[in-house]
């Protein structure tokens, strides 16, 4: 057996809830009526705003798009005359993927906006050989000739997508927790193609099996974060390290597309393309991790941090099944999951 994984472009996909550090303040002292009147000869400039403080996140993640059913053959350890045997499956590994964005907090109310790109691309290949073989995809008639044979089977599964995240953080805190409720918009396309490949060495017939499906769409989002000052300092001068964690939820109003075929020998069995469908998908995303920020110079502030995250668009993607030999033509639509998961290592700079 055979894997093979690939990555391309910039990522991914997770959920960032970031915030810029707090300005500590000074410990009040006694002042003399000299130091009042010389002060009050500086209001007009004390009295101007704080400015706002800009922020640059970018993250390096190894990701793991995981998909529902991606079973294509079945090896049987004997010869039988009905399926009997392990079903060999196609999955994906952890792949390098990226993600880029800005933030801006507002120096009165805390209250910050951030807008991020996430991109993965990925592949991945699996080939099965034996003598005792049964195809578990494709019409039933392109089954037929794939069943209980020596030879090989392969599959080949690519996975792409994209997000755009725009959201606002309110925050406050709670006995030293900070808290931050998030509004915005989500902006999700993503699309899996799926291809296998069947070779019977007894009739010397091979078959291909092919299906793609995407959605893209645009909705709302609402999250929660969490952050905590674990300790300041930590042996390094002018540092702060902190847990954080966060969720979302995002309804998006979708367009779905979903292809599939099958040839026999250079014959085709089947050739359909569904027309553009609407729905309402629900998409949840999840991270926890650890950050630890230091001050670089007198007006940056850089952080490093790693943590888990989770993404997953429920029956975001479709499949056509042919269920019936006799009405070629019966088929059914089954939505399924597309998921992502994995590790992010995040560094940024807040000025």
């Amino acid at each position: 057996m055979k894997r093979r994984f690939r990555a391309l472009g910039p990522w991914l996909c997770a959920l960032g809830l970031s915030a810029g550090p707090v300005a500590a303040q000074d410990e009040p002292t006694a002042t003399t009526a000299d130091e009042v009147v010389e002060e009050s000869a500086d209001a007009p400039a004390a009295a101007e705003p704080r400015p706002g403080t800009p922020r640059l996140i970018a993250q390096l993640l190894f990701i793991r798009p995981t998909l529902d059913d991606t079973a294509f053959v079945l090896s049987s350890p004997v010869s039988t005359t009905f399926p009997n045997g392990h079903r060999e499956s196609n999955e994906f590994e952890h792949e390098p993927a990226f993600r880029i964005g800005a933030g801006y907090t507002v120096a009165e109310s805390g209250r910050s906006v951030e807008l991020s790109y996430s991109r993965l691309s990925a592949n991945a290949d699996e080939t099965v050989r034996g003598d005792f073989l049964w195809a578990t995809v494709g019409h039933p008639n392109f089954a037929t000739s794939f069943e209980d044979y020596t030879g090989s089977a392969s599959a080949s599964i690519d996975a792409d997508y994209q997000q755009i995240d725009l959201h606002v953080t309110q925050p406050w805190q709670v006995s030293g927790i900070e808290l931050g409720l998030l509004f915005g918009l989500e902006w999700a396309d993503f699309r899996v193609g799926e291809r296998y490949r069947f070779v019977n060495d007894d009739t010397a017939t091979t078959g291909v099996v092919s299906g793609a499906s995407r959605s893209w769409g645009i909705g709302p989002e609402i999250g929660l974060g969490l952050g905590y000052e674990i300790c300041r300092e930590c042996g390094i001068p002018g540092g702060a390290f902190s847990l954080s964690a966060g969720s979302s939820l995002s309804l998006l109003l979708t367009d779905t597309h979903t292809r599939a075929s099958s040839v026999a020998s250079g014959a085709p069995l089947v050739s359909i393309h569904d027309e553009e469908t609407s729905r309402v998908l629900t998409a949840i995303h999840a991270s926890a991790g650890f950050a630890y920020a230091m001050p670089v110079t007198e007006r940056i502030t850089a952080s490093a941090g790693v943590g888990y995250q989770i993404d997953s668009y429920l029956d975001g993607l479709t499949r056509a099944a042919f269920v019936d030999d006799v009405g070629q033509s019966l088929s059914s639509t089954r939505d399924y999951d597309f998921d992502l998961q994995g590790i992010y290592l995040s560094v940024g700079a807040v000025f």
